[in-house]
């Protein structure tokens, strides 16, 4: 890591564009390359994070569980009963 990346990072991974993301980089980010995921693996992504943050509804209840990010993944059972839940609001 040189420390260029903080001024001007190369790339940076997002769950933007979604209903519950965020575009935090205003005018900072104006030239981008959006590459969006396939939904057959973005959506088990998307649920294995939101399990992770314990299904949090708010910015403060996501950012006191930010360290449990990408730390594991919740059993089949629990992504299967989510999917068939939400799977037409996510599409």
């Amino acid at each position: 890591f040189s420390g260029l990346l903080e001024n001007n990072p190369l790339t940076i991974k997002t769950s933007w564009p979604h209903a519950q993301g965020i575009w935090s980089w205003g005018k900072q980010m104006d030239q981008v390359i959006l590459l969006i995921r396939n939904p057959r693996w973005a959506l088990p992504s998307f649920h294995a994070v939101r399990y992770e943050l314990d299904y949090a509804s708010n910015w403060a209840s996501s950012f006191y569980r930010m360290g449990y990010v990408y730390t594991g993944r919740p059993a089949v059972l629990v992504w299967e009963e989510w999917r068939d839940e939400n799977f037409e609001e996510q599409i």
